[in-house]
């Protein structure tokens, strides 16, 4: 069995000022070898992308508040901001239809409907779920993750081969 570590790499706060891949490779690029994977936790790299916003800056609809009511207050979708955004985001009605067919699917004990049909509400870290400075912030889920998966790649790989000789 392969030996695995874990290595955590401190950074300075990333904003969106920041591109991400270029943080990867200032903070720890000179540590990533061929066989290592590199994970980014999906806030930071939302954060970097500028996908965020504070909740007076939302304009909550009716909508939000009902369903609101329904959520379990642990979840990122605790407050009628959090859902606000995710209705932003995947539009009022999918949230609200998404509601509706994940309360049918609970009643057949087919948990997590709401969520696979309303992603945005699923990504979406409310303002209780991010660290400082952002945590007076909603922060949405990234963009395009797949697409700034592979340009960390491929940034990662010409790095690398620039390190190496």
């Amino acid at each position: 069995m392969a030996e695995l570590e874990l290595v955590c790499v401190p950074t300075r706060i990333l904003t969106d000022n920041d591109d991400i891949v270029d943080a990867i490779v200032e903070f720890g690029g000179h540590n990533i070898g061929p066989e290592d994977i590199v994970c980014v936790a999906e806030s930071v790299v939302a954060i970097t992308q500028g996908r965020f916003t504070r909740p007076e800056e939302l304009d909550v609809c009716w909508q939000a508040r009902m369903i609101n009511r329904f959520i379990h207050p642990d979840g990122s979708m605790a407050s009628i901001y959090g859902m606000q955004s995710a209705m932003n985001l995947d539009g009022k009605w999918k949230v609200l239809g998404a509601f509706f067919l994940g309360a049918i699917a609970k009643a057949f004990r087919k948990p997590g409907v709401f969520y696979a049909i309303a992603r945005a509400a699923s990504l979406t870290d409310d303002v209780t779920g991010t660290m400082p400075p952002f945590d007076k912030h909603i922060v949405f889920g990234p963009k395009d993750p797949d697409k700034v998966a592979e340009k960390s790649f491929n940034v990662l790989v010409a790095t690398a081969l620039l390190w190496r000789t």
